[in-house]
């Protein structure tokens, strides 16, 4: 089997900066600027199998969310993740959770998928 290229992404001088901080793992870093971190994105997925970005969304608090579907204007990216596999993990491990447009959200101690 071969191995997966994978990237993380992270906002600069965000929380998300403080998360993959202690990762063993480079990270490639986003300077939190509209244009340069398009960019940047776009060229990592373009030469990574696998591409997980840590952000943070305005007002949200004590969540998790999954973008499945970025858009931009009549630019759309969506994700091959296999999000069943993800839902039936979660599940598993009694991890609740609930779907909404294009997101996987975790409210507390459940998580809220948005397509």
């Amino acid at each position: 089997m071969e191995k997966e290229n994978l990237t993380i992404l992270a906002f600069k001088n965000t929380s998300a900066e403080l998360l993959v901080e202690g990762i063993d793992f480079p990270p490639v870093f986003l300077p939190s600027d509209k244009t340069k971190d398009s960019e940047i994105a776009k060229t990592e997925i373009e030469k990574s199998s696998v591409v997980i970005c840590f952000g943070q969304k305005p007002q949200i608090k004590n969540k998790i969310c999954l973008e499945l579907i970025a858009k931009n204007q009549d630019e759309i990216i969506s994700t091959n993740f296999k999000i069943d596999s993800f839902k039936k993990q979660l599940e598993q491990n009694n991890i609740l959770y609930s779907e909404i447009g294009n997101y996987l959200m975790k409210v507390n101690n459940s998580l809220r998928l948005n397509h």
